[in-house]
């Protein structure tokens, strides 16, 4: 049998003060953690964007380009999405800043949050839409949708299971 936890959850289970009788037996067949780049959260937020058929054709994106060039994958990632989210100067690409505030303490970025993240951000967008249907964005998501998901993305991971 095979037993899959998260890590947080597995330090929480043996760092208490009983501790854990025979942990060895556990980490000693212990895999790696998984890790998330940036690179991989690209491919997984294009993936899910365009396997929108209307998407594509609204922005002309061929998908075997998507799948077989990171730039291109850049490229579309920017089609959607603001080249920042906060305005310039000095401020992180929109990729790079999804990917930094969706990390946790440790380090880690999952693709629940970044996708709570982006989730959250479409309906934000999707409502403004409905409340002002002829007006004009230079994007798909916009800046201030982003910064709704991710303060929703928050409210989510504070409130205790």
């Amino acid at each position: 049998m095979k037993v899959f936890l998260r890590d947080d959850i597995l330090e929480q289970i043996t760092t208490g003060a009983a501790g854990f009788t025979a942990l060895t037996h556990i980490t000693a067949r212990q895999a790696d953690t998984l890790r998330w780049t940036a690179d991989g959260i690209l491919l997984l937020v294009v993936n899910r964007l365009f396997a929108s058929d209307a998407l594509c054709s609204l922005l002309g994106v061929d998908r075997e380009q998507l799948a077989a060039s990171k730039s291109y994958r850049e490229d579309c990632f920017y089609l959607v999405f603001p080249d920042t989210v906060h305005s310039p100067p000095n401020q992180s690409p929109t990729l790079k800043w999804i990917y930094s505030h969706t990390m946790d303490a440790k380090g880690v970025v999952t693709p629940r949050d970044v996708i709570d993240l982006l989730t959250k951000a479409k309906q934000f967008q999707q409502d403004e839409f409905h409340e002002d249907a002829l007006g004009t964005t230079d994007w798909v998501i916009g800046s201030a949708a982003i910064r709704y998901g991710l303060a929703e993305m928050s409210k989510r991971n504070a409130t205790p299971c």
